[in-house]
């Protein structure tokens, strides 16, 4: 889809992706399960970033469309966008509560609060949003790397929340559940 392309060059995402078709019509929803080597700071709409920390510590700075702060994506994170293309259309609920089920198999007391999924107070992950031209993007991101030392030094303080990670025992697995999930196999 031209516009997803445009999307991803226009620097939503970086680095490798493995782009699996979500469904027979090869068209309108797509996963873009993201690899990347090196840390990755995505700057949301709220623009709260220390660009020359950034630089200075080699992280690459996203600028996107996404509504919210800024976070720090580590390379054993999930990264994972859904495009979906119109005319369809799917409300942000259907997929946090698609996540946070599958995330419970791991974690019981796993919530929501607004974006973020918590465990014990602590954001471990998060979901957002964006409608880019005729495209919906979803993302999500579940932390599996300790990433609180970049965050304190490349994010303002008064824009953090305690940030912490899951256990990465699970990772894989979880991964897995997430895309059979998207493609409709539970």
């Amino acid at each position: 889809d031209v516009n997803t392309i445009e999307l991803l060059s226009s620097g939503v995402t970086s680095g490798d992706y493995v782009l699996n078709i979500m469904n027979e019509n090869n068209k309108h929803a797509m996963i873009f399960d993201l690899f990347l080597i090196n840390p990755i700071a995505l700057v949301g709409l709220k623009k709260e970033i220390y660009e020359d920390k950034c630089k200075e510590l080699g992280i690459d700075i996203i600028y996107t469309y996404f509504s919210g702060g800024t976070i720090v994506e580590m390379p054993k994170d999930i990264h994972i966008l859904i495009a979906i293309t119109t005319p369809y259309n799917v409300h942000q609920t259907y997929f946090d509560n698609l996540i946070l089920g599958l995330f419970k198999k791991y974690e019981p007391d796993v919530y929501k609060n607004n974006n973020d999924f918590m465990i014990n107070g602590i954001k471990v992950g998060g979901t957002s949003l964006i409608e880019f031209k005729e495209t919906q993007i979803y993302g999500i991101n579940i932390s599996f790397e300790d990433a609180s030392e970049l965050v304190s030094q490349v994010i303002p303080p008064r824009s953090i929340k305690p940030v912490g990670f899951a256990n990465y025992s699970y990772r894989d697995n979880f991964k897995e559940d997430i895309i059979n999930a998207l493609h409709g196999v539970r």
